[in-house]
């Protein structure tokens, strides 16, 4: 056993993930369950901002994650770790400005979960009409059932991940075929009025850059791969491929079904609509009449209420390995990392994001301060490009089983959009935001502090230079 992965004696076997995931799943994984239930509740408020760019916005929102996913390539193959951008970010940047960064990033998926449970158990309660049970009802079964997928393990959840993301895909781009096909002029003459030639690529590509930075908030969790490392069975050269794939398609179902939203839905309807509980199922029953019969909006429905099913075990699988890598290298309590015995899921942090699911899931000041989390790992997609960078220069004899193509160009390029991107951002939210996201930061130096010297303590009682690719 190597110096990075020499354990302490007492957790050597609650620490060993198991590594059974085959790649070739994790492409539907990423299209399917980062197009989720928060796509389709709060979509409306990126159309009521960019209006006939919106799935232009979309596309270059897409481009740009799959930009990034290049410079992943080569991070993801020279540091296979679980967590990997905390490994990428602490070996760059030193300990402190690694942990933080990470740590604001694995609490973004805290809010997606509740989020996207919430707008689940909505659509669930909206598309069977009621039949005696309330929303928050379906919500909380849901939040037992997927708490319980996960906890039976990631190959487990992976294939009941890529069913139902087979299921939510399919729908998904049959909201815009659809109509199309069953009343082609109807839909072309509507589509007419809402996307003008204006709402072309001429004259507008600083738009559409810009506008990207809203549409990326349906986008963050493209970072399955790094986050599941160590349970992926192949080759880490493989990695930068599959979520490059992973991101391309899921970039390009959002962009399809954005494009078929606008153009089917006023642009000033979407407006009224901002903030409501279900503004899709709303709008699709007013203009079910002229374009397509009541039973296939239901069915439809069914199918993004499915996405929203794929999303929800995508947080989960995000937060839990997110506090799994913290508490491995004993930034958190070790609870965090220990692994049940058959399934090897880490219960511990899968119970705390059950106990976060039942506090916020039917709260909806969740999907405000959502945006603050993303604002975060906006923050960290400026710094990845950098990072690679400097551990180019910091570390030229590493092992890199694959290069990133176009370097470093790409960084560059990567790096200034999101730049940009963040700019955008942060206009379009309130100030509320950023006193949560400091709230957050706060938290997670007084952690920082708690930990610190235990952690230090703990590493050199191993005799390790490096932990699992973490500097001590």
């Amino acid at each position: 056993m190597s110096s990075e992965t020499k354990l302490a004696p007492e957790t050597s076997e609650t620490l060993k993930l198991a590594r059974v995931v085959p790649w070739w799943m994790l492409i539907p994984w990423l299209i399917g369950g980062v197009t989720g239930g928060d796509f389709f509740m709060t979509n409306e408020f990126i159309a009521s901002q960019a209006g006939p760019l919106t799935h232009w916005g979309y596309l270059f929102a897409g481009l740009f994650i799959v930009v990034m996913s290049f410079v992943y390539w080569e991070l993801i193959s020279t540091y296979p770790y679980t967590g990997g951008e905390y490994v990428f970010l602490s070996r760059a940047l030193g300990k402190f400005p690694g942990y933080i960064v990470f740590f604001v990033y694995a609490w973004n998926f805290v809010f997606w979960i509740p989020l996207n449970i919430s707008v689940a158990g909505t659509y669930l309660y909206h598309i069977l009409g009621g039949v005696g049970v309330p929303a928050w009802a379906w919500s909380l079964g849901l939040a037992i059932l997927f708490h319980w997928v996960a906890y039976r393990g990631i190959y487990f959840s992976t294939v009941v991940q890529v069913v139902m993301s087979v299921i939510a895909i399919l729908g998904i781009t049959l909201t815009y075929f659809v109509p199309m096909l069953i009343a082609p002029s109807s839909f072309l003459a509507q589509a007419a009025v809402q996307l003008p030639l204006s709402g072309g690529i001429g004259g507008n590509l600083l738009d559409m850059m810009a506008v990207a930075g809203l549409c990326i908030t349906f986008m963050v969790g493209f970072e399955v791969v790094p986050l599941l490392a160590e349970e992926i069975n192949a080759p880490p050269k493989q990695f930068g491929f599959i979520q490059t794939t992973g991101s391309l398609g899921m970039s390009m179902v959002q962009a399809l079904s954005a494009l078929g939203f606008i153009a089917i839905v006023p642009l000033a309807r979407w407006a009224e609509l901002s903030g409501g509980e279900i503004p899709i199922p709303v709008a699709l029953h007013e203009v079910a009449p002229n374009l397509f019969p009541v039973w296939l909006v239901k069915v439809l429905l069914a199918t993004c209420m499915v996405s929203g099913f794929s999303t929800i075990l995508t947080a989960i699988t995000g937060f839990s390995r997110g506090l799994y890598a913290l508490a491995r290298d004993y930034r958190l309590p070790e609870v965090f990392a220990r692994l049940h015995p058959k399934y090897k899921s880490p219960v511990g942090a899968i119970i705390l994001s059950f106990g976060m699911a039942l506090l916020g899931s039917f709260q909806r000041w969740v999907v405000d301060y959502a945006f603050a989390l993303v604002l975060a790992t906006m923050f960290m997609y400026i710094l990845i490009p950098i990072v690679h960078i400097i551990l180019r220069k910091k570390e030229p004899d590493k092992k890199r089983p694959v290069h990133t193509p176009f370097y470093p160009w790409i960084n560059i390029i990567a790096f200034c959009w999101a730049i940009y991107m963040l700019w955008y951002q942060a206009r379009t939210v309130p100030i509320s935001v950023w006193y949560f996201l400091a709230v957050v930061l706060v938290i997670g130096l007084l952690v920082y502090l708690w930990s610190d010297k235990r952690r230090t303590q703990k590493l050199k009682e191993m005799g390790v230079t490096e932990h699992y690719g973490l500097p001590v």
